[in-house]
């Protein structure tokens, strides 16, 4: 913040009479003598004096003494004092917020935001409403979260964050029963050309709102055709429709596969494998995939979500008006996915010591610290992990923080840490 002074300019230069032999206590009524350009420019006597008197430079000209006013005391100074704000409004709230909830003063971070949201209601203000929506979920307050989701729809024009069923101990919302919903055996691989074997998807997902498919004869896939895939699948969660795939076994194997070769810049193939380890509910595998995803393109990965976990078996009455004949032998599961070796982190971070992550930082390249299941982490932890991470940053290591919620990743970046890591926030 820059404090500038201003002092209006005089808009004409004056001449004073002399004041010698006056009192000090008789007021000063002659009128100034204004001395016009033209009248120096015509007169040879005015000419001559003011070639005879040099012009005054401005260096030469003596300061004018001002008292000397400490900071504190600026609020009481006479005058006009311009303010010129340089930072701006939106990274101040935001890292004023971080800093309350660091200090564990929830309160008082859920005010701020609150004010900042009726403020910055479009655009880049929407950190501030998904920090206030973190807020919400870590501190257990679904009302106010389902109240801000209605305003945030309003405002920003699309599906605001979804209340963590995991935390809450809630049961998801049963799919929607009442329309039957056909099951379509897929033509063809998962390729983005095959028009004919995702028109009959597609025509269904419309009809029913959701996707009842038979996924065995897939034995290719690509990018375009994953893409295609995840579209269906998101139009059905939007609809809460049903979602049952036979065969998805098979092609996580077979995404598996793919991804292990050459094609591991094709990022829809790991989206898609993570939508269905999602829906199997293979939690650990999904968050070892996802820490995978995140080294391999430096872009955070889907979050885990426990309302997409499906709970229903392909082929079982469901009460749709289908019942199909179950297989006789299950699909082979896909072969164990190989682990990332993570430094993983939990809980609420108070006064953390981090003692193994310095041998862990020694022997690992990247260095990843998994940052999903921490809820809070405070001043000194924070400060601790920066000079941490400092050394092995320097000796060339690749540093990534994994999942940090919004309002642990902005204490980190009031902190400096994205100077030595690649911060990758949650997606929610």
């Amino acid at each position: 913040m820059v404090f500038s002074f201003f002092k209006k300019p005089t808009e004409k230069m004056t001449a004073k009479p002399a004041v010698s032999g006056r009192p000090k206590d008789t007021p000063k009524t002659e009128p100034p003598v204004t001395i016009r350009s033209e009248s120096v420019s015509n007169n040879p006597a005015t000419q001559n004096r003011a070639a005879d008197k040099p012009r005054p430079q401005l260096s030469d000209r003596a300061p004018a003494e001002a008292p000397i006013v400490p900071f504190s005391d600026f609020s009481e100074l006479p005058g006009k004092i311009e303010v010129l704000e340089d930072s701006d409004p939106i990274e101040t709230d935001i890292e004023q917020a971080a800093v309350l909830y660091a200090n564990s003063q929830d309160s008082a971070a859920r005010s701020l935001l609150e004010d900042s949201i009726r403020i910055h209601r479009y655009g880049p203000g929407e950190r501030l409403w998904l920090m206030l929506f973190e807020l919400y979920r870590l501190t257990a307050q679904k009302t106010p979260f389902e109240v801000l989701a209605l305003d945030y729809a309003k405002s920003f024009e699309k599906s605001p964050p979804i209340w963590s069923l995991l935390e809450s101990g809630e049961q998801k919302p049963a799919p929607k029963p009442n329309k039957i919903m056909r099951s379509s055996r897929f033509s063809g691989n998962l390729l983005g050309s095959n028009d004919e074997g995702f028109a009959v998807l597609e025509a269904n997902q419309e009809r029913s709102g959701g996707i009842r498919a038979d996924l065995t004869e897939v034995h290719q896939v690509d990018d375009a055709g994953c893409i295609r895939m995840l579209n269906l699948l998101a139009a059905a969660r939007k609809q809460n429709g049903r979602i049952e795939l036979k065969g998805d076994d098979g092609l996580a194997q077979l995404l598996e596969a793919r991804l292990q070769s050459e094609q591991r810049t094709e990022t829809a193939l790991w989206r898609l494998l993570l939508e269905l380890y999602q829906m199997q509910g293979k939690m650990e595998v999904f968050e070892d995939r996802a820490i995978d995803f995140a080294v391999t393109f430096e872009v955070s990965p889907p979050s885990w979500e426990p309302s997409r976990v499906l709970n229903t078996e392909f082929g079982a009455d469901s009460g749709l008006g289908v019942t199909l004949q179950e297989p006789e032998e299950d699909p082979p599961p896909p072969p164990p996915s190989p682990r990332p070796d993570y430094y993983r982190l939990e809980g609420e971070l108070k006064a953390a010591r981090f003692e193994e992550l310095p041998e862990y930082a020694e022997t690992h390249n990247p260095v990843v610290i998994d940052f999903s299941a921490v809820k809070r982490i405070d001043f000194v932890s924070a400060g601790l992990l920066v000079n941490l991470l400092t050394k092995p940053k320097r000796g060339g290591r690749k540093i990534m923080i994994f999942h940090p919620n919004l309002l642990v990743a902005a204490l980190l970046h009031v902190l400096g840490i994205d100077s030595v890591a690649s911060i990758l926030p949650a997606q929610r």
